[in-house]
């Protein structure tokens, strides 16, 4: 879904957020695969 409306959206953003968007993402997922992440990490 996030990445579809990323797509969506003009290139014309930072790449910085781009970065860090990317990266964020990619954190939530290792952590959903390896359930090692609780819900406090979210808060």
């Amino acid at each position: 879904m996030w990445i579809e409306s990323a797509n969506i959206r003009p290139t014309k953003l930072p790449s910085a957020v781009n970065v860090t968007f990317l990266y964020f993402y990619t954190t939530i997922l290792v952590c959903i695969f390896r359930s090692f992440c609780t819900e406090t990490t979210f808060l």
